[in-house]
């Protein structure tokens, strides 16, 4: 179709909106452009390049429960509306570990990348938006060595990553046992 990646990037928000009703940009920019981003939803939003001196071992851990990301956001914003100040405070720690987190990646600080992503996951739970699946197979990648694990994207199911720097054979295996699909990844740039 010849589209500049700002044009597929346009559409697929346009897309997102319909199946999600307001998506956060996020997922379409991401996939568009392929790399690594610190994304900040405003009325124009805005990305900044994130670079790694040396690729995040990772584990991504399938749930096999569709999370549906609508209902979620449904789910987020009936909270906020009902303790928009509380809801509020949690958007800002959330933010707050974002930029620290960012620090820590510019360092490739893993201990703390991973005790930056437990403390994430405690306020996405907050939210709501965790599950008793997601719950469990944190628990066993933390239990089996991850410095870190949260759940990603939307929640209400799909997926969890872990930060790995040891023991991903050992994390993936144990995951699996539990009878949950896995994937063994580096990112970089």
């Amino acid at each position: 179709l010849n589209l500049s990646e700002d044009e597929v990037n346009d559409l697929s928000f346009e897309a997102e909106t319909i199946v999600h009703g307001t998506p956060s940009g996020i997922d379409n920019t991401i996939a568009t452009y392929g790399k690594l981003l610190l994304y900040n939803k405003e009325a124009k939003p805005r990305t900044k390049s994130i670079q790694l001196s040396k690729p995040l071992p990772l584990v991504i851990g399938l749930s096999g429960q569709e999370g549906l990301t609508l209902k979620m956001v449904r789910r987020v914003r009936d909270g906020w509306e009902k303790n928009p100040n509380l809801y509020n405070t949690i958007f800002q720690e959330i933010n707050e570990i974002t930029m620290q987190a960012l620090d820590a990646l510019a360092q490739y600080d893993l201990e703390r990348i991973g005790y930056l992503m437990n403390l994430n996951h405690g306020l996405l739970n907050a939210l709501q938006v965790s599950t008793l699946t997601l719950e469990e197979m944190i628990d066993i990648a933390r239990e089996n060595g991850a410095l870190g694990a949260k759940l990603t994207g939307g929640g209400g199911g799909g997926a969890m990553i872990a930060l790995c720097p040891e023991n991903r054979d050992k994390i993936a295996k144990s995951l699996e046992a539990a009878g949950y699909q896995t994937i063994i990844t580096d990112i970089l740039n």
